[in-house]
């Protein structure tokens, strides 16, 4: 991203947008009885944990490592 901008939760058009300006290894997966979503972001072992800002959303995720922004939606 820009220094000191993040960029936007909608795009344009409305609709969610999808980053990972942090090139940060995800994935999304659902559980076995089809009742949770499961996400799993790799982040560097000994990093702080004031280091990270987690906004959970019944349509995304948006994920803020170090200021690198990761945003994921549920569709």
């Amino acid at each position: 991203t820009n220094i000191g901008t993040a960029p936007p939760i909608h795009a344009k058009d409305g609709r969610i947008r999808q980053c990972n300006y942090g090139r940060y290894t995800w994935s999304l997966d659902e559980s076995t009885d089809k009742t949770k979503l499961i996400f799993n972001m790799e982040v560097p072992k000994f990093m702080s944990t004031d280091s990270l800002n987690v906004d959970l959303q019944p349509q995304f995720i948006r994920v803020e490592v170090k200021g690198k922004v990761t945003q994921i939606r549920f569709d």
